[in-house]
């Protein structure tokens, strides 16, 4: 399906190497907020540890104003504001939190295959069992072991963390266009960033829901994002593993 050792050898020269640690630009009360938002800029072959995505203040506009509807600061902020309270993960968790629960209980993978097509359709459901394939290789053996759909679903209760990731991605794009200065903008980063921390048990939960969030809510290819996902969790001086949760 992908990669991983590429994938990972790559992050490693982006972060600093495995066993150097990156370079910093921020101390690291701040840096520690760069971890929302990391996995979009990873996406788009960003560098994480950099506020400034380094992609100049127009095409960012361009992409705001044909992705999101937004033209000015004000319009952003709302934006973002949507996206940290309520967002387009209330629409999918009903069925998350169902899904989850017989997770919990003794519902096998094909139990879970048949509740994912009812919710969310055919093609979306089996996307997500590709997915979720990718994510058992990826990510499965970093951490307590996710060796089946089940073990996945048995973990997520929530897909908040589509919102949260594209809100902080968001300040991001908002500095490089001029909307935000650094302040606002981390101040996002901040908040996205508690916010994952009180949903989730950890970044890996949390790139998981991020991941289940995207294929629903774009129908999205996300092999390239769960190499990405596999490769911060397992780079010793990655973002994630730098600033663990409650760290």
């Amino acid at each position: 399906m992908f990669d991983l050792k590429n994938i990972l050898d790559s992050l490693n020269a982006m972060q600093g190497g495995a066993n150097e640690p990156a370079e910093s630009i921020f101390p690291p009360e701040k840096e520690r907020h760069l971890c929302a938002g990391m996995l979009l800029t990873l996406n788009s072959c960003l560098e994480p540890r950099e506020l400034s995505l380094g992609i100049g203040a127009e095409m960012v506009i361009s992409t705001l104003q044909s992705a999101w509807n937004v033209s000015d600061a004000d319009d952003l902020r709302q934006t973002i504001g949507i996206l940290l309270s309520d967002g387009q993960h209330l629409g999918m968790d009903p069925a998350i939190v169902a899904i989850h629960a017989a997770a919990q209980g003794d519902a096998d993978d094909e139990a879970i295959q048949e509740m994912l097509v009812e919710a969310f359709g055919e093609d979306d459901a089996e996307a997500l069992r590709a997915a979720e394939a990718g994510l058992i290789e990826a990510v499965g053996p970093l951490g307590d072991s996710l060796t089946s759909m089940r073990d996945i679903h048995a973990k997520i209760g929530t897909l908040r963390a589509w919102d949260i990731e594209r809100a902080a991605f968001n300040a991001r794009m908002g500095f490089e266009a001029g909307f935000f200065d650094e302040a606002e903008a981390f101040a996002v980063l901040e908040k996205a960033r508690l916010l994952a921390e009180a949903t989730y048990d950890n970044w890996r939960s949390y790139g998981i829901a991020f991941v289940l969030g995207r294929i629903i809510g774009y129908s999205d290819d996300c092999d390239f994002l769960i190499s990405e996902l596999g490769a911060s969790l397992e780079t010793a001086h990655s973002l994630y593993n730098t600033y663990p949760f409650d760290a």
